[in-house]
């Protein structure tokens, strides 16, 4: 028994040391055990997965959306690896379980106690921002901040991803880059069979021939994180990838 609960003690910590600062999986174990504990009603069974796999994911994400101000939006497949024999199935989970109805909510503590944690350590990473000035700011310094603290250490493509978007963005208004808009005069018919199109995409018309426009990138809301790349795109409607290996 008390191996088979160091395993699922180790499974845990392994779930907390792969995520990223979110934390969305060890939350959701943490709801998962903490209804289990306390909503006898909602008849739980620990070693049964459908009865708490789907419900468990309202619970995260409620919780999620207040600490955070959002919610998982990974594909199902990705959400229920969770429960897969390498990560924590309902035979491990049991046991956490056990624990954590026997000592009062034990392993939520742990799990909220490694999210503040972890957000601490975040929080210390970004004051570094607060506490330079634009002379002695140094981005090397700032990445080692994420670089060399194994909590932050899974976000760090966030991070590349915010520096490359600032850097672009900014790069293009300083120099005021112009994008023009026009189409062939030539192709007028086109353009007026397709003029709902042309107004409302392109915002050319018959008497709309040539548009400037300010440069602008954006980033993509949601992306895959599996694939560790950056969606950026700017207002020429030209999509593109850029590795966070940069």
């Amino acid at each position: 028994m008390h191996n088979d609960l160091e395993e699922a003690k180790n499974a845990l910590d392994s779930i907390i040391k792969k995520s990223r600062i979110h934390l969305y999986k060890p939350i959701q174990i943490a709801e998962i055990l903490y209804y289990a504990r306390t909503q006898p009603n909602l008849d739980i069974d620990l070693s049964k997965l459908e009865t708490y796999r789907n419900r468990s994911k309202q619970w995260r994400d409620l919780i999620c959306f207040q600490f955070l101000g959002r919610i998982s939006t990974s594909s199902a497949k990705f959400q229920d690896n969770l429960f897969e024999e390498n990560a924590m199935p309902s035979r491990l989970l049991s046991l956490l379980g056990i624990e954590n109805k026997k000592y009062n909510g034990i392993v939520e503590a742990y799990i909220y106690q490694a999210f503040e944690d972890k957000h601490l350590q975040l929080n210390n990473a970004l004051n570094y921002c607060l506490t330079t000035t634009k002379n002695d700011f140094k981005l090397e310094e700032f990445l080692n901040q994420f670089w060399s603290q194994a909590g932050l250490k899974r976000s760090l493509d966030k991070i590349f991803e915010i520096v490359v978007y600032s850097l672009f963005e900014v790069l293009t208004t300083s120099i005021q880059v112009k994008i023009d808009i026009y189409y062939d005069l030539d192709k007028i018919a086109i353009l007026n069979e397709f003029s709902e199109f042309s107004n409302k995409v392109l915002n050319l018309s018959a008497s709309i021939k040539r548009k400037t426009l300010n440069a602008h990138f954006h980033r993509v809301g949601v992306t895959n994180a599996a694939d560790r790349g950056l969606d950026m795109y700017a207002n020429s409607v030209q999509l593109f990838r850029l590795s966070t290996y940069l």
